[in-house]
């Protein structure tokens, strides 16, 4: 009867987090359950971004000391700059953010990017775990971006960024071996040795089996072909 009448009086004085939902047992009249989430639902409140409470659906994990962790933010400086070796005016990078879990804090995570200087472009989507941004070559300072969104308890990683490696040409080595075995065989028809002959049609096969294979080989070139030049460009 001890046990559950504490388990009823525990019960009753548990609370919910007002920033992330959490129940948790204040102390002297608490009302965060966390120092994290106390700071970030300061800043929100001060920011004038309490649209993000409208938004919130449900509980969010607890911020603990994410806000105040050190990073030096050296890996995501580096990314920025390799985005940046392309022929045009305007960057494209893809980069990971944790602690983003539902749409208002997708949302709150892009106001607090869409701020900075430099930043034409960010775009987020389910299950928000990955972030793309597009920005002014040069103009964009990226600790402090990453800066701005740890604040809010959000943190800014770096993803794999794909090779930037030109494709191999072995396709397009196989498409010219294809397309000249589809040539030969086909060159005594046109030089009319095929009349009569019993294997005629074997040969129109195998024929249209190697000019098949030569613009696969060669579409399969091409494609990687363009998909490396937007990578070059973006």
């Amino acid at each position: 009867m001890t046990a559950n009448r504490n388990s009823k009086y525990l019960s009753a004085q548990r609370q919910s987090c007002q920033h992330c939902g959490a129940p948790f047992l204040p102390k002297q009249g608490e009302l965060f359950c966390c120092r994290g989430c106390e700071s970030v639902s300061q800043l929100i409140h001060a920011e004038g971004l309490d649209k993000y409470y409208q938004l919130k659906v449900g509980l969010t994990e607890p911020l603990n000391e994410r806000p105040f962790e050190h990073h030096d933010w050296g890996d995501v400086a580096q990314q920025a700059q390799d985005y940046e070796h392309s022929v045009n005016e305007m960057a494209h990078g893809i980069f990971v953010i944790e602690g983003v879990s539902c749409p208002a804090c997708a949302w709150l995570a892009e106001r607090a990017i869409t701020e900075l200087t430099g930043i034409e472009g960010c775009r987020m989507s389910s299950p928000y775990s990955v972030i793309e941004l597009d920005w002014k070559k040069g103009q964009v300072d990226f600790p402090k971006l990453a800066n701005a969104l740890q604040r809010f308890g959000f943190i800014l990683n770096t993803a794999s960024k794909p090779s930037l490696t030109a494709p191999s040409k072995s396709s397009l080595v196989f498409a010219a071996v294809f397309g000249v075995n589809a040539f030969l065989l086909q060159l005594p028809r046109v030089l009319g040795a095929l009349e009569g002959f019993a294997y005629a049609r074997l040969f129109d096969m195998m024929s249209l089996l190697m000019a098949a294979l030569t613009i696969l080989c060669a579409g399969h070139f091409f494609t990687r072909w363009q998909r490396h030049r937007k990578l070059v460009t973006s």
